[in-house]
């Protein structure tokens, strides 16, 4: 986690997705949704495929924030479309 941390804070953002995906497995750190969430987010408008499917997944289901189906599709879809 020291890693992606020294990632994220020299700004590339699949630091960002990877500190996301720690966050949501709770490796290394407990597990926080929101935090999670706003990683993947930070990912994801740089048009990191994954991260934006993540996110997409999150509005879905309403994982760490209110579910928002039509905004979840058009994240899904453009994970696809970067992907």
């Amino acid at each position: 986690i020291v890693e992606f941390r020294a990632l994220v804070a020299s700004g590339y953002y699949k630091g960002h997705y990877m500190m996301g995906m720690c966050y949501y497995y709770g490796h290394g750190v407990k597990v926080n949704d929101q935090r999670s969430l706003e990683y993947f987010q930070i990912a994801s408008d740089h048009k990191h495929p994954t991260a934006r499917y993540m996110v997409g997944l999150f509005l879905y289901k309403g994982i760490g924030c209110p579910k928002d189906l039509a905004l979840a599709k058009k994240y899904i879809e453009s994970a696809a479309k970067y992907g």
